[in-house]
């Protein structure tokens, strides 16, 4: 299914949405994409920011090759025709001591699905930019999913100002293809896998890291058009 623009809805419309989709991702993730050891869940605390989702590993060793719920092996180097790869992996995160409850749980990676709401103000933007550092220099995995074009505040996309903060000259993506997936990879450097794409383009899937060079597929095109078939009649008929 093509991608919609989202800046014609209200914000609550694409809220709406905006869960759906998250929870699409969950589903899918949980119903055997995960190998044993690993459950994905919506809005858990990550120190100090709230991600949309999140993926957790169980103190019980998780299997580093195959073995998911359903047996099929899930874990390995991602297939992806990503127009920006290891190119852009000379960071290495800084080290710092982060405390967590003792769950029995650790958080390996996060999804984020951005929303008009985080490019509103520039405070908004900088807090959004900030969550996502805040990632990677923890070590944690990110998947960033960004649906919208790029305003004021992020020219050159999203991906681009997060990695300014690197201190790093990124790529400049095409102008019709300025929304983009990207995956971070949060292992000794940071590697990046960046997909993008266009209004009305299908969105592609994406890989997870559970692992630094190991990861799961992210469907983003099914969970995109089973939140859209969950979505009101009066809603789908504005983008007819």
């Amino acid at each position: 299914m093509p991608l919609h623009d989202w800046t014609l809805v209200t914000k609550n419309e694409y809220h709406f949405f905006h869960v759906r989709w998250l929870v699409a991702m969950c589903d899918h993730l949980n119903a055997g994409s995960l190998p044993k050891g690993y459950s994905a869940y919506g809005e858990q605390v990550v120190v100090p920011h709230i991600p949309d989702v999140v993926t957790l590993r169980s103190r019980q060793r998780a299997p580093t090759k195959g073995g998911s719920r359903n047996g099929t092996a899930v874990l390995a180097k991602p297939v992806t025709s990503a127009w920006q790869r290891a190119t852009e992996d000379t960071i290495r995160p800084q080290r710092r001591i982060v405390i967590r409850h003792n769950s029995g749980k650790e958080v390996v990676a996060a999804i984020e699905l951005m929303s008009s709401a985080n490019k509103k103000s520039q405070a908004d933007f900088d807090a959004f930019v900030v969550k996502c550092l805040n990632y990677l220099y923890a070590g944690i995995h990110l998947l960033l999913i960004d649906p919208f074009a790029p305003s004021r505040r992020d020219p050159d996309g999203m991906h681009a100002a997060i990695w300014q903060r690197f201190g790093q000259v990124p790529r400049v993506l095409p102008d019709d293809t300025r929304r983009a997936a990207v995956s971070y990879s949060a292992g000794k450097k940071v590697t990046v896998y960046l997909e993008p794409f266009g209004l009305n383009d299908p969105i592609p899937d994406m890989p997870l890291f559970l692992l630094p060079t190991k990861a799961v597929t992210v469907p983003l095109e099914v969970t995109y058009t089973e939140a859209w078939d969950h979505m009101p009649e009066d809603l789908r008929e504005q983008f007819v």
